[in-house]
């Protein structure tokens, strides 16, 4: 009798602080034992990255909540807070790894800029045309709803990008010059996106048209520099 006594004590007492700590403990173990490369891990990643964005096609980024998110990607709160610390945090993670698929579109994929030729510019162009189409969702919706910082990312993001790919194939110490080359490049294309993506009128095909005409004479000369 003593012993059914203790363990109902201790089971009592144990409901107690599951009752009380429940939501917390709850996060911990997910936290602790789920992996990333989950399917249902990756699955709500989707989810919430995707219900973001079709709020923010049709409310302003102000007006969104964590349960508004919830709300759209069918999920709790909880859920939300096992991927991220706040809605910055998921607009912040989305702009990374938009920035860095968008980056692998500005490598030259040479070792010297003697390898460079008329066929290599035309490829280069295709793909930045093709990396913009094939994010083309996601960078509407952060183009038109840009306060200004956006473009500042997204600009320094290709000015590194280019810089460091000018650096890594010139023969000369001229840093000055590269830099003031990237800085061209990044803001000129930078420019050129945004103008693209903020016009519905713009299509894709007369974009790529543009950039083939614009960009190919002035890569062209940069080449040359280096």
């Amino acid at each position: 009798m003593h012993q059914i006594t203790k363990q109902w004590l201790f089971k009592t007492a144990m409901l107690f602080i599951s009752q009380q700590h429940g939501i917390m403990s709850y996060i911990l173990k997910k936290v602790i034992a789920m992996n990333k490369n989950d399917l249902r891990y990756r699955k709500t990643e989707f989810n919430l990255y995707n219900s973001y964005l079709t709020l923010l096609e049709k409310i302003s980024d102000k007006e969104i909540t964590i349960t508004k998110i919830c709300e759209q990607a069918l999920c709790s709160r909880n859920t939300f807070y096992l991927h991220y610390t706040s809605k910055d945090h998921l607009h912040e993670s989305m702009v990374t790894a938009l920035l860095e698929k968008m980056a692998s579109a500005f490598m030259s994929h040479v070792e010297h800029a003697r390898q460079i030729s008329t066929k290599h510019y035309i490829s280069y162009n295709e793909a930045i045309i093709n990396s913009v189409i094939e994010n083309k969702r996601v960078l509407t919706v952060f183009i038109k709803n840009d306060d200004g910082s956006f473009f500042k990312q997204f600009n320094k993001n290709i000015e590194s990008t280019v810089y460091h790919e000018t650096s890594s194939l010139s023969q000369h110490e001229d840093l000055t010059t590269r830099k003031l080359f990237a800085a061209y490049l990044s803001s000129s294309v930078t420019g050129f996106i945004f103008e693209w993506l903020s016009n519905d009128d713009i299509t894709d095909e007369a974009a790529k048209k543009a950039l083939h005409q614009i960009h190919i004479h002035t890569m062209s000369t940069v080449t040359k520099t280096l």
